[in-house]
């Protein structure tokens, strides 16, 4: 019976170790599992805050660029713009089993992150293009700042999910290696008591061995044989318990590890806030918050090295009213209700004043911050130094004041010179008409005489349109509109044109289609309109080619058309065609000179009229100018 009590305690010891074999490796399975799921939150919450720096980070090059230009500044942007979207999918993967998470990610984070990407984007080109105050404006009016609040608050849901997730599989680990330990220690008692019953019952089977020696030295042999074939399977048996020792050793060597990645991470997040604090404080602006009644709660050491003030004199002690002038202030009180029910407030001008009581001219932006019930809770404001920005305005007002004398004594100038200039060529133009009809004249005089009714003629038509151009800008050009028969136009320019378009191998067509109707405008502007369009037309065609005047009619309108066979007008001359003074790359064919003002008069008088003109034209074929006056 002993022998056989024996045997049980033996198979239960084997029995229990190999139980305790199996119980172990499984645990060391599951507290595997629960490392690595406490590991895939540890990265999901990495993911996030490395998306919610990256986007910090881009804004916050932006802005460097946009205040100091410096395209380095870029480089953050660049990196967001070009892995924003890669984090948000690497984020999604992660959250693929927990569908809340997935939500937060798809419909809060991925189109905050987008929508910021893109903002800054916008706000960067409105910079490059329109300048920094364009760029402040556009970011004030769509609320960035508040973007990035729903950002941050969006993966502060997403994070306080994920740690609550984190804790409890925490939990469970600690649980699994507590269970684990409970159960190794138990099998480790179970065993030593099954060897102690053993061990008591070997020593009573001993003292009768030594009765029956004789009888049981061939059964003593086997039990002798029993006993080292056991003490081996012990042996093996605590090997493989050693190594499952060791292997759940390594596992708490790598879980302390993960603590101490963590703990490094949590050091970089605090030199990250030491970062944005010295960014605050150092800004090349102002920043301070003020709560519902006024009082300073925040101010950047910027602001308060132009004030003069320390930090401890400031906040929560003065109101903003106690640090701007009077008119400032009142000004501020008239603002400030509304600006606690609006939310925004920008570019509004206020005059700081110094602790020694002089002045600083600032302009003020600024965004209200609101609890969850929506009540007011303080400021958010930016404050920039306009003084520069002043003392460059009074210098304009004083440049432009002196630009608008000048202007005046200019026009009044010209239009003497050009009035006093008209009546001696009037009567040189009438002397060499007279000389024209001598009939003494050889042919040499006659080509000198039609030079100089050519040079005065040209005279003349620059020192009218020097007069036209006068009047226009002075605002003394009034039309006596009147009506005028269109036939009557046409015959006046043919009789102007004809000798000049004969002189240079051109063949005048005039086309009149109305059938003898007329149009009410001024008759002078008119004439004026079709000399200089007519005139250009024939300096620039070449001989043997047509221009051609038509007139038709449309509901409204009365139509003139002047079409020549030129060298057209190039693109990049178009944009100047109607400028004071422009010269455009092609030349009169005849040698002929060209003031420039022609079109530009042109364009005012038709304006003037309510009419409208416009050009067509083909390089190397010709141009079409088109002119609709109101019947």
């Amino acid at each position: 019976m002993r022998t056989d009590r024996i045997k049980i305690l033996l198979v239960f010891s084997i029995i229990l170790t190999v139980l305790s074999g199996i119980i172990t490796y499984f645990a060391v399975i599951e507290s595997r599992k629960r490392v690595d799921l406490v590991l895939h939150s540890y990265s999901v919450l990495e993911k996030s805050e490395d998306l919610l720096s990256m986007v910090s980070t881009a804004e916050s090059g932006l802005r460097g660029f946009i205040l100091t230009k410096d395209s380095t500044f870029l480089d953050n942007y660049s990196v967001a713009k070009n892995q924003y979207k890669a984090l948000v999918e690497d984020l999604k993967k992660l959250c693929l089993d927990r569908p809340g998470q997935l939500k937060i990610v798809n419909n809060g984070i991925e189109l905050y992150v987008s929508y910021k990407i893109r903002q800054l984007a916008i706000v960067g080109t409105i910079s490059q293009q329109y300048g920094l105050q364009k760029a402040i404006d556009y970011s004030y009016a769509r609320k960035d700042s508040l973007t990035i609040n729903n950002l941050k608050n969006a993966i502060q849901d997403f994070n306080k999910n994920e740690e609550i997730l984190l804790d409890e599989r925490l939990t469970a680990l600690n649980q699994t290696l507590a269970t684990q330990t409970k159960i190794r220690y138990l099998s480790f008692f179970l065993i030593g008591l099954t060897l102690v019953f053993a061990y008591i019952t070997i020593n009573e089977k001993q003292k009768k061995n030594n009765e029956l020696i004789d009888t049981l030295n061939k059964s003593n042999a086997v039990l002798e044989q029993k006993v080292k074939e056991r003490t081996l399977e012990l042996d093996r048996k605590n090997t493989i318990v050693n190594e499952l020792n060791a292997e759940l050793q390594k596992s708490v060597e790598q879980i302390q590890a993960f603590y101490e990645s963590l703990q490094l991470k949590n050091r970089k997040t605090e030199d990250a806030l030491i970062e944005v604090k010295d960014l605050y404080d150092n800004a090349p602006c102002g920043y301070h918050s003020v709560d519902q009644e006024g009082k300073i709660v925040r101010m950047n050491r910027t602001e308060l090295e132009w004030l003069n003030y320390s930090a401890d004199e400031v906040i929560n002690k003065l109101a903003f009213t106690d640090l701007v002038t009077t008119e400032s202030a009142i000004l501020f009180s008239r603002l400030y209700p509304e600006f606690k029910k609006s939310g925004s407030i920008n570019n509004v001008e206020f005059e700081l004043k110094r602790k020694d009581g002089s002045t600083i001219p600032i302009v003020l932006s600024a965004t209200a911050i609101y609890d969850e019930a929506g009540n007011y809770l303080m400021s958010r404001s930016t404050v920039f130094d306009i003084s520069r920005r002043k003392d460059l305005e009074q210098k304009i007002i004083k440049v432009n004041d002196a630009l608008i004398q000048l202007n005046v004594e200019k026009d009044h100038f010209l239009g003497i010179a050009a009035h006093d200039l008209k009546s001696p060529l009037n009567s040189v133009l009438g002397l060499i008409n007279l000389l024209k009809h001598e009939d003494s004249l050889n042919e040499t005089q006659k080509e000198y005489l039609s030079i100089m009714e050519r040079s005065c003629i040209g005279m003349k038509s620059l020192v009218s349109n020097l007069l036209d151009i006068n009047r226009i800008e002075q605002g003394g050009a009034a039309l006596q509109k009147e009506k005028i028969e269109i036939s009557h136009l046409l015959n006046t320019q043919k009789d102007i044109f004809k000798d000049v378009a004969l002189q240079k191998g051109i063949k005048l067509t005039l086309e009149d289609q109305t059938q003898n109707m007329s149009v009410h405008a001024d008759k002078d502007a008119m004439n004026r309109i079709l000399e200089n369009l007519i005139s250009n037309a024939l300096k620039f065609s070449p001989a043997s080619t047509q221009v051609k005047l038509e007139v038709s009619e449309v509901p409204t309108h009365v139509k003139f058309k002047i079409k020549d066979h030129g060298p057209g007008i190039s693109k990049n001359d178009l944009p100047k065609l109607f400028g004071k003074f422009q010269r455009l790359s092609a030349q009169p064919t005849g040698g002929e000179s060209s003031s420039g003002l022609g079109l530009s008069i042109v364009k005012e008088l038709v304006e003037l009229m309510k009419g409208k003109i416009r050009v067509e034209t083909i390089e190397n074929e010709g141009t079409t100018f088109i002119v609709e006056i109101p019947k």
